[in-house]
C-alpha cells in the first residue's frame, strides 16, 4: 500500500510503544474466511499496529493521524480514500485510489490504477479483515498490520 509515514507520527509510535502493553488473545477466535465474495463492501479502517523497536503498538486511525476506507465492489474493482491529517499543522491531504482486487490464498492483490501492484497478506474474519504491509519511515522499513471494520 502506499502509505507516507512522516517523521512525528513514527516518533509518537516510539512514545506510545513504552505506555501500551500486549493484547489479550481472543478466547473463541473465528476462523479467517476464504471466500472472496466477503470482501464486497464498505471497510473503514479501525486499527493500525506498527511494530517498533520489536514491540507492536496499536492505535486509532485518529492517533495514527490516517483515515482510509475501501469500497470493493463485486466485479473486482476497488476505491480507496485516505485522508492523512497532519498532527502539528492539522491540515488533511486526501487520496484516492482505483483499481482492480483479487484474493487467493491467504493474500490480497491491488492493482492500482498508476500500475503498481500491492500483492499483501489478508486474513477476513467475519466483519474484520486485516491487511499485512509495511511502511516507509526515518529511512527503514517498519511492518504494519492495517486492520478494517465492515460497515
Amino acid at each position: 500500500m502506499k502509505l507516507n509515514m512522516n517523521i512525528r507520527f513514527i516518533a509518537s509510535l516510539f512514545l506510545l510503544s513504552l505506555v501500551f502493553v500486549g493484547c489479550k488473545k481472543e478466547s473463541n477466535p473465528t476462523e479467517p474466511s476464504t471466500n472472496p465474495n466477503e470482501f464486497v463492501g464498505t471497510w473503514k479502517l479501525s486499527k493500525v499496529t506498527v511494530t517498533l523497536s520489536g514491540n507492536n503498538v496499536d492505535m486509532t486511525p485518529e492517533q495514527a493521524g490516517t483515515q482510509m476506507t475501501i469500497v470493493a465492489k463485486a466485479d473486482g474493482t476497488f476505491t480507496m480514500t485516505t485522508i492523512k491529517t497532519d498532527s502539528t499543522t492539522g491540515q488533511s491531504e486526501t487520496t484516492i485510489q482505483y483499481g482492480t482486487w483479487k484474493i487467493a490464498n491467504g493474500k490480497i492483490e491491488l492493482k492500482h490504477s498508476d500500475g503498481t501492484i500491492d500483492n499483501l497478506d489478508f486474513t477476513l474474519t467475519g466483519n474484520k479483515c486485516t491487511i499485512k504491509t509495511t511502511v516507509q519511515a526515518l529511512g527503514t522499513t517498519l511492518p504494519a498490520i492495517l486492520e478494517f471494520t465492515k460497515q
